[in-house]
């Protein structure tokens, strides 16, 4: 499972005057260096951006010189996915047949393009989000989520890669209106955030088994996981923790079921916080690099 195992460039969080491009590679450098077989590619890491203004952003500051640059980096490594945190789709009001407007879809199929032009072998999507006073229900909210998926499907079968929605924070909304399933691709698929689904159980007798039931019943559409301690503090549960002493989400029983289903899916850490300490105190790059070698060893130990 190691060449399946990586961390975000994410967990760099200072340009130190650097474009964006030169900090995502020089991070990309350090995660190769450390020894991770893959990389999550991050590139709003340093900034939010939304609608046209994140398609814009793309094309600003990831010219063909930088994607190139960036695709021969990436080479040496097994399993290469692009995460779009920070890049934000509004649904407006709906208007007839917008959703089927391409124009709408424009800053995920920018960032679907940059994935192929760096390599990518999957690019997963925050959820859509409607636009202020926008006004739209839940199965309206879902058409559009379908209607999204579709396209990607389309593009990720142009382009030799998978895509897919990150079930987190909404993960009831994705499998009540039965998203993925409606999209019906084979290219589409899901990220699950272990540490955010989480949350979800604050008061399960077992949040592992908790988590996992959800994992397990969703496996055959599953591209990736992030994974990460989850700590239970005086201000409820916090996620995106170190695999210490104070993490209670059992990652042996999350081998355990990779195992058991075959999985050869992305396990990119999401660790961003000091160990043995309980407040969210953010590691600093090199201090988080060592913090994910020991999950990955913590992993493949059992």
């Amino acid at each position: 499972m190691e060449e399946f195992m990586g961390v975000q460039t994410l967990l760099m969080r200072e340009r130190d005057g650097r474009t964006q491009a030169q900090a995502i590679a020089l991070a990309a450098e350090q995660i190769k260096n450390a020894g991770f077989k893959a990389i999550e590619i991050v590139p709003a890491q340093f900034q939010s951006v939304a609608g046209k203004e994140a398609a814009q952003f793309l094309g600003k500051n990831f010219d063909e010189k930088e994607r190139r640059n960036l695709r021969d980096l990436l080479k040496s490594f097994s399993l290469v996915t692009v995460h779009g945190s920070n890049i934000v789709l509004r649904v407006p009001p709906r208007q007839g047949k917008e959703k089927e407007n391409e124009d709408l879809w424009l800053p995920y199929v920018e960032l679907m393009r940059f994935a192929h032009d760096i390599g990518a072998h999957l690019v997963t999507f925050h959820s859509l989000q409607p636009a202020e006073g926008a006004g739209i229900t839940d199965a309206e909210m879902a058409d559009y989520h379908i209607a999204f998926g579709k396209v990607a499907a389309r593009y990720a079968q142009n382009w030799n890669f998978n895509a897919g929605f990150e079930l987190a924070t909404r993960y009831k909304f994705f499998l009540e209106n039965n998203i993925l399933q409606r999209i019906g691709s084979s290219r589409f698929g899901s990220l699950v955030d272990l540490g955010h689904i989480a949350l979800y159980f604050p008061t399960s007798l077992d949040i592992t088994a908790s988590v996992l039931r959800i994992a397990e019943e969703g496996m055959d559409s599953i591209f990736e996981f992030h994974a990460g301690g989850v700590n239970l503090t005086s201000q409820g549960l916090r996620e995106h923790r170190p695999l210490d002493e104070n993490n209670i989400l059992d990652h042996r029983r999350f081998m355990e079921l990779l195992a058991k289903k075959k999985y050869r899916g992305a396990i990119i850490f999401e660790i961003f916080f000091q160990p043995a300490k309980p407040e969210q105190i953010h590691a600093s790059f090199s201090e988080n690099l060592a913090i994910c070698l020991e999950a990955k060893r913590q992993l493949l130990k059992g």
